[in-house]
């Protein structure tokens, strides 16, 4: 197909002539050769490699650069790293196949309850986990004046990628018996990496990522101490 038809073509989504390959409005892709078993696998191979390059992209800046990245976001900047609600879908993603594939505990919390699907349980415990963080940041952080939405996009990209570092620790070091230290390491990580987004200079990084982890450490710890009076 020439330039002139590809002139004569109307974009199905929002009704735009496209002049080349990509409608310039919606961006939707447009392909004049019939459908064929290569271009079947082809497109299946490209988005393959495009997901994985695109995930990774994303937890390498994450790791490097967390700032920019949650910066970009809170700014109004879209699409070109994935959204937090992206991120920690794909995460608790990870988590469920880490439990069903390699044990029921993760971090010294066993995921497996009598009579609970554990699948249940994972998003129980994780939607916990997110809210005490998003608390003790909030707390921590107060001066910094994020609303409750700036904070949750905030940890839900902190939390996919300390938790995919865990993940990966947690498999490495299943049978040395260091998952209470382990808890204690991913706390005092995720705050540094919050500390990271707030804070430029190390010493803050270090002191406010200490105050965060205890800060988390207490608003946990009583609801923990309460259940365990209260069963006695």
């Amino acid at each position: 197909m020439n330039n002139q038809e590809y002139k004569a073509v109307s974009c199905s989504n929002c009704g735009s002539r496209i002049e080349k390959n990509y409608c310039p409005e919606c961006g939707q892709f447009f392909d004049p050769k019939r459908l064929t078993a290569a271009g079947f696998f082809s497109d299946f191979v490209d988005a393959f490699f495009a997901l994985h390059k695109s995930y990774g992209l994303n937890y390498k800046h994450l790791l490097l650069r967390p700032r920019f990245v949650v910066e970009n976001y809170w700014n109004g900047f879209r699409n070109f790293y994935f959204s937090p609600n992206r991120m920690l879908l794909f995460t608790t993603l990870l988590i469920a196949l880490y439990l069903y594939f390699f044990e029921n505990t993760f971090l010294g919390i066993n995921f497996e309850i009598e009579s609970v699907p554990w699948l249940g349980v994972q998003f129980f415990i994780t939607a916990l986990f997110l809210f005490f963080f998003i608390l003790s940041t909030m707390i921590t952080y107060l001066r910094k004046n994020k609303n409750l939405f700036e904070h949750l996009a905030l940890n839900a990209y902190i939390f996919s990628i300390i938790t995919l570092i865990f993940l990966v620790l947690s498999s490495l070091l299943k049978y040395f018996y260091v998952s209470d230290f382990l808890q204690l390491m991913f706390i005092f990580c995720y705050c540094l990496w919050i500390a990271r987004v707030f804070e430029r200079k190390w010493w803050r990084i270090l002191g406010m990522a200490l105050l965060n982890s205890i800060l988390f450490i207490l608003i946990t710890g009583m609801p923990t101490y309460f259940l365990i009076n209260m069963k006695q």
